[in-house]
């Protein structure tokens, strides 16, 4: 098998899809040098066929016989109840039979994998948002062994997480693209039940939308489709080390297609061992690279921040006319994996037959049943022999003749010589799948338990920030009407301020000082934003990144959104406490438990999960001591995606000037889209807050649980009547639209 190494341009990995046996064999035979699948359980495309335990086992010697490596998805958000159902035993056999990798989106799971399978390949999935060195360098040192960066990033941006050392790169170089960041996505189930974070994505940034009352709707959410044929070589210079094709969903013609393409041009790319910078892409290579795709095809984000053209213009349903009646599989797959066999046989009167194979320095010999005789009538052949054993059957043998020795007037029966070829080949399949083989043995739930107690030590010890009252309500402030509203409520213990409002024309030190005087002290935190590409366009790194970082010390602590901002942090000398909003996902324990590993004091758990859910992790964490904050978010107009794209620019001019507008859709219902112009990317929230205003009593009684609200458009009445609806002394009753979330019903 070739030996992995991410710094060397002579040896790429091309990573093809299959949501079948019978795609990943049409991906194998195409020139894949891996494949990735999902199991029944856990992936990210659970309507898909996917592979049954079974089929995964017989796929992994599959594959590693044809030099292949398999991958197996486990890229959803964990429930509490299904880490405690059988995750390990999910895995154990996978990784016993010698799996090469697992592709995580859950930090717990990353953590479990960590102590579990410490040789097992872990994979950080494009669902964690990679947007930095930092992040990636974090994850590194977490264990992973490869990162599958945000689809969003420039080449620039690739080449510098490619420098984190020992830690490969893998990028997604063709099929479609999200409208938002990877994982950053909770569309799908603000609609219903369905989410994307567990595989059952609705897909709404496919439906159109009105982007105000007298436009026609517009397919204003729909991503073309990525083709990066033309932009090899500049991938390999940028580290690349993995070239990943979309497509889990599709048949073995567009896998095949697609994989050999790639293979052809890829191996034209790196012809002689270097990086061939001079080849042009046919019209005919072109065309049926298209062919499947939305209206256009385009490199992506590799060399354009955003804009129309990266949008489909109309209809966004694949096309399927340009096929043909030829089967793309039977014209591309021009890379069938055969395995070269050294064989010899030994046939002698009054002996029994010998065959011997080798192969990869294993070597296997088998004989037959009984000895040959002399023959009566017909006589073996050595043509006729060497015909017979080389029908290989499901076997990616081709045999290879060093000596083929027979008496003359020599007889074996053909059904002894089809057992022994039968033998030798099974016998020889076995000696070279054994070498994957891993002897796994779990490290024991009383050392995550212990991890556990070392951690939540860490996170607990006390600081030098300000001792707040601690109430139970923390509020996020998005203008300076709520935040002047927020410092006059005695209820609210601590105050989130977004760092747009942290400017030289905003009064934000005489805010903190507000809040630090007076009958009770409140805590002041800013709220970093939502995306972190520092190696980006210098125009779109906030002045908070800054090396500066006068303005950071001067909160109580740091609101962070990402996984890229969480490193960030840790390598600047900023001892500030870090809280994690909703969307670095803590889903269940052992993500808790990561997060606190990394210095974390409090997280906000994920408006997906219901309150059984909520229950399960506060239970676990209750077990293992585990103490940091948690917040439940119990109001506001939730975040449905993060995007790159900017909806202004996209519909006419980009102004570089925030603000906000309103979605339509089908339904006649509405979404405020807002612009972050100081990081340049969409926020598309809710236009109905979720409100547990009846379940707040429930939420008060528990210990370091927090009622979590985000004020996005609120007037400072609004606020205040929000807040009192909330406090322990409630008083009025709900004069808004609301909706519950998730609170009560589960996604899928």
């Amino acid at each position: 098998m070739k030996s992995f190494n991410h710094k060397s341009k002579s040896y790429i990995e091309l990573l093809a899809p299959a949501g079948s046996f019978a795609v990943m064999q049409a991906a194998a035979d195409a020139g894949a040098d891996a494949v990735y699948v999902s199991g029944k359980r856990f992936g990210a495309r659970a309507f898909a066929p996917n592979f049954s335990e079974e089929e995964l086992l017989e796929a992994i010697d599959y594959l590693h016989l044809r030099d292949c490596r398999l991958h197996l998805t486990v890229n959803t958000l964990m429930k509490e109840a299904e880490l405690d159902e059988g995750l390990y035993r999910y895995l154990e056999p996978l990784v016993s039979a010698g799996l090469d990798a697992v592709i995580v989106q859950d930090l717990g799971v990353l953590f479990l994998l960590r102590s579990w399978f410490p040789e097992l390949p872990v994979h950080a999935s494009t669902q964690m948002s990679v947007t930095s060195r930092e992040g990636a360098a974090l994850l590194k040192r977490a264990g992973a062994d490869r990162v599958i960066l945000a689809r969003e990033l420039s080449l620039s941006e690739i080449a510098s997480v490619s420098s984190v050392e020992g830690l490969e790169v893998e990028t997604f170089i063709h099929g479609a693209m999200c409208y938002a960041y990877s994982g950053k996505c909770l569309f799908s189930s603000t609609l219903g039940e369905r989410s994307g974070n567990r595989g059952t994505c609705a897909q709404p940034c496919r439906l159109a939308y009105s982007v105000s009352d007298d436009t026609d709707p517009q397919y204003i959410l729909s991503m073309q489709d990525l083709c990066t044929l033309d932009k090899i070589p500049q991938l390999i210079s940028a580290g690349v080390s993995s070239f990943k094709i979309e497509g889990r969903m599709k048949d073995s013609d567009y896998v095949a297609s697609v994989t050999a393409l790639y293979r052809k041009y890829l191996d034209r790319c790196l012809k002689d061992g270097g990086i061939n910078t001079h080849y042009d892409v046919s019209r005919k290579d072109r065309a049926e690279a298209k062919a499947y795709a939305r209206a256009i095809c385009g490199p992506g984000y590799l060399e354009t921040r955003n804009g129309p053209n990266m949008i489909t213009p109309g209809d966004p349903s694949y096309r399927t006319k340009e096929k043909g009646n030829a089967s793309f599989v039977s014209r591309t797959a021009s890379y069938p994996k055969k395995l070269p066999v050294t064989a010899s046989l030994a046939i002698h009167i009054g002996d029994p037959a010998v065959l011997k194979l080798s192969a990869r320095g294993k070597t296997v010999t088998v004989s037959s049943l009984d000895a040959a005789e002399k023959a009566q009538k017909a006589p073996l052949d050595p043509e006729m022999v060497r015909t017979r054993m080389e029908k290989t059957d499901k076997w990616p043998f081709a045999l290879q003749w060093e000596e083929v020795l027979l008496d003359g007037h020599v007889f074996l029966p053909v059904s002894q010589m089809n057992s022994m070829r039968r033998q030798a080949f099974c016998d020889l399949a076995k000696e070279l799948t054994e070498p994957y083989r891993r002897s796994t043995s779990i490290k024991g739930s009383e050392n995550i338990q212990a991890a556990s107690e070392l951690y939540c030590k860490h996170t607990c010890e006390k600081t030098d920030a300000i001792q707040a009252k601690k109430e139970k309500i923390h509020a996020l402030a998005t203008t300076e009407e709520q935040i002047n509203a927020l410092l006059d409520e005695p209820d609210v213990g601590r105050i989130y301020i977004e760092s747009t409002l942290v400017r030289d024309d905003t009064p934000w030190e005489q805010w903190i000082s507000h809040a630090h005087s007076g009958d009770y002290r409140q805590e002041v935190m800013i709220a970093l934003p939502h995306i972190y590409r520092p190696q980006g366009e210098a125009a779109y790194v906030p002045p908070v990144f800054r090396k500066d970082h006068f303005l950071l010390r001067q909160f109580d602590g740091i609101l962070v959104r990402a996984l890229d901002e969480l490193a960030w942090l840790a390598e600047q000398d900023i001892r500030q406490p870090v809280y994690t909003d909703y969307m670095l996902y803590a889903f269940n324990s052992s993500s808790v438990v990561f997060l606190c590993e990394r210095g974390v004091k409090g997280i906000c758990y994920s408006p997906e999960m219901s309150k059984y859910e909520l229950a399960d992790v506060e239970k676990s964490i209750a077990e293992h001591t585990v103490c940091p904050d948690r917040e439940v978010f119990a109001y506001g107009k939730q975040i449905r995606m993060l995007s790159a794209q900017c909806i202004v620019k996209n519909t006419g001019s980009c102004l570089h000037q925030p603000g906000s507008l309103l979605l339509t859709d089908r339904r006649a219902a509405k979404f405020i889209v807002q612009n972050r112009c100081d990081s340049c990317y969409n926020i598309l929230y809710n236009t109905v807050p979720v409100s547990l205003h009846e379940a707040a009593s429930q939420l008060y009684d528990a210990d370091r649980l927090y009622l979590r609200m985000d004020f996005t458009d609120e007037s400072a009445e609004e606020v205040a009547g929000v807040i009192s609806l909330f406090s322990k002394n409630r008083t009025g009753s709900c004069d808004y639209e609301y909706t519950k979330g998730h609170f009560e019903r589960s996604v899928i």
